[in-house]
C-alpha cells in the first residue's frame, strides 16, 4: 500500500505539518515523526488534519535540496510565476491533455513547459515553499510600470499609493532597485482586494511574496 507523504495544516494548532497520510472514517491525521534535539530519540505522532488543505509531496527535490510539494510556488526569471499542481495537463506543443502527474500551472506563461523536472535544471528558476496557504492572505511584489522621465514614474507612484489607500491596500514597504526604480510590497486579504490591485493601469508586474517554511 502506497501512504502518501504531504503537508497539512493541524485542526488543533493550525500550523502546517509534514507527515504521512491516513484516514479513520471521517477523521483525516498525519503521522508525524520528530527527532528530539537532546536524545536525538525520533518521536511518533498522529496529528488530526483538515484534509481541504492537503498537498502532496512530488517526489522531487530543487536544486537546494528541498522538497517540492503540490501548490508551492515557482518563480521564473523575476517575472513568471506558476503553482505546482497534479491532475491532467498538455505536453509542450500540445493543446490536449493526455498527460496525468505532477506538473507547473503557468498563470501568465501558458506557452511554457509543464514539466517540473525541466524547470529544476534552469538556474533562473526559484522553488518557493507557499506552507499551504489558504487564508487569503497574501503578500505581493509590485513593479510599476517606468520609463526614462522621472517625472512620469513619479506620478504614477503618487497615484498608485493613493489608489492603494483608497481601496484599502496595505504597502507594507517600498524597496528602490534602481536610480528611478522601485518595487513594492503589498499586503492582499481577500480575492476582492486581489482584484483591485490587479485592476490599476500602471503595473507592469505582480510576483506574490513567499514565506519560506522550515520542515
Amino acid at each position: 500500500m502506497n501512504i502518501p507523504y504531504c503537508r497539512a495544516k493541524s485542526i488543533e494548532t493550525n500550523q502546517i505539518r509534514y507527515g504521512y497520510y491516513w484516514q479513520n472514517c471521517d477523521a483525516h491525521f498525519l503521522r508525524v515523526s520528530t527527532k528530539q534535539k537532546d536524545s536525538g530519540i525520533v518521536v511518533t505522532e498522529d496529528v488530526e488534519i483538515d484534509p481541504e488543505t492537503i498537498q502532496l509531496f512530488t517526489g522531487l527535490y530543487s536544486r537546494e535540496g528541498s522538497p517540492i510539494f503540490e501548490g508551492d510556488t515557482v518563480v521564473c526569471d523575476e517575472k513568471f510565476q506558476g503553482v505546482v499542481s497534479f491532475g491532467y495537463y498538455a505536453a509542450s506543443g500540445c493543446d490536449h491533455n493526455t498527460n496525468y502527474g505532477f506538473y507547473v500551472a503557468w498563470q501568465n506563461a501558458d506557452y511554457f513547459r509543464k514539466e517540473i523536472g525541466y524547470w529544476i535544471e534552469q538556474k533562473d528558476c526559484i522553488f518557493e515553499c507557499t506552507g499551504v496557504a489558504f487564508d487569503g492572505n497574501r503578500s505581493y511584489r509590485v513593479r510599476l510600470v517606468e520609463d526614462d522621465c522621472e517625472e512620469r514614474n513619479n506620478a504614477i507612484r503618487n497615484m498608485f499609493e493613493e489608489y492603494c489607500e483608497i481601496h484599502e491596500l496595505d504597502i507594507r514597504n517600498k524597496t528602490r532597485i534602481g536610480p528611478d526604480s522601485y518595487i513594492y510590497r503589498v499586503d492582499v486579504l481577500s480575492d476582492e482586494a486581489y482584484k483591485l490591485l490587479c485592476a490599476f493601469e500602471g503595473i507592469s508586474y505582480i510576483m506574490v511574496t513567499i514565506p519560506v517554511c522550515l520542515m
